[in-house]
């Protein structure tokens, strides 16, 4: 390795930090250094959208009749499927509580009323096993309750007209619990998400927006390791910094796309670092490498190499100044090669 190529395990930052390592989508083995799966989220935990949190919300085209097969229609949503029977019943104006009232399409009500409304404490059971357990005003959802999904999830917390609204907390059934505040059925503001299923233990804590985690946030692995910075849909981007296990290697920089994207400096724990340029989460442009006994590199770099001019520096401060080919001193063999 005379003027210190970088080669084999010297320098690809790519090696053990690839892009696909910073996202959640894939359904690979996940390698011990590095977990793979570790921030989208909508086939898993991490981008947690309303394919893993069920929204309380429906279409809002009802049946004429509702029937026990209408409760199992995914498109309508639970607290509307009674509407048109509730206003056809009746409007004495009565308010309190009433014996058991089970609805048309077999579904179950126990609990106070105003005139024909749900209205004040009550709980409600469907005929495909979701229930709900709460506030009501004015046949929709309203306060702090309790919903039970078919299939076991279960969210606890604030609603506004029947969509989850407020500080709330959503337990997925494959063990992923997310805390915080949610806006017409998605998660809006601060929030803390802890993984279950293939994502479990992960923890991330920060903001959301529409439902995916976007701005400021932190994300920990069970293996110790840890991001800090910005993120964008579910993804790294923006300033941010990465430190694996056991005070391992680190990047603090720019990212995009959850790839180091743009000006950050990488340190390994044998006392080597780089300082510069990236491009789709490798060395590209210009930057500076230095070894732990002193020698260094400054000059331009391709795809993770040393790829053009550059200077080479040794331990005891000879410079070189060399032409780099794919991480290599080259030198011409001919004029019409240099040329």
């Amino acid at each position: 390795m005379q003027y210190g190529e970088v080669g084999g395990d010297g320098y690809h930052v790519n090696s053990e930090i690839e892009s696909s390592q910073y996202t959640a989508s894939g359904q690979r083995e996940l390698p011990k250094s590095f977990p793979s799966q570790r921030f989208e989220a909508s086939s898993s935990q991490t981008s947690q959208t309303s394919q893993q949190y069920h929204m309380a919300s429906g279409a809002r085209e009802l049946p004429e009749s509702p029937t026990a097969e209408a409760v199992l229609d995914e498109d309508i949503s639970h607290f509307e499927l009674e509407l048109r029977e509730l206003q056809r019943m009746p409007d004495s104006g009565a308010q309190g509580s009433r014996p058991a009232h089970t609805f048309k399409s077999g579904s179950t009500y126990t609990g106070q009323w105003r005139g024909n409304t749900r209205h004040g404490f009550g709980a409600q059971t469907w005929l495909d096993g979701a229930s709900y357990e709460g506030e009501w005003l004015g046949n929709a959802a309203e306060g702090l309750g309790r919903f039970t999904f078919v299939d076991g999830d279960v969210y606890i917390g604030r609603w506004g007209r029947n969509l989850f609204d407020g500080l709330g907390t959503y337990y997925n059934s494959n063990g992923t619990i997310f805390y915080g505040v949610w806006c017409e059925d998605q998660r809006e503001g601060l929030g803390v998400e802890v993984g279950g299923g293939m994502q479990k233990d992960i923890k991330y804590s920060g903001t959301f927006l529409a439902g995916q985690k976007d701005g400021s946030g932190v994300c920990a692995w069970p293996d110790g390791s840890e991001y800090r910075g910005e993120w964008s849909e579910n993804r790294i981007s923006g300033r941010g910094e990465y430190e694996s296990s056991n005070g391992g290697r680190r990047f603090k920089g720019e990212w995009n796309n959850s790839a180091k994207h743009g000006v950050g400096c990488y340190n390994w724990p044998d006392g080597r670092s780089y300082g510069g340029q990236y491009a789709r989460d490798q060395a590209a442009g210009f930057g500076f490498f230095w070894w732990a006994d002193g020698r260094k590199y400054v000059g331009y770099w391709e795809a993770g190499k040393q790829h053009g001019a550059g200077k080479y520096s040794t331990s005891d401060g000879r410079e070189t100044l060399l032409t780099w080919r794919e991480g290599h001193p080259w030198r011409p063999s001919s004029p019409d090669e240099a040329g």
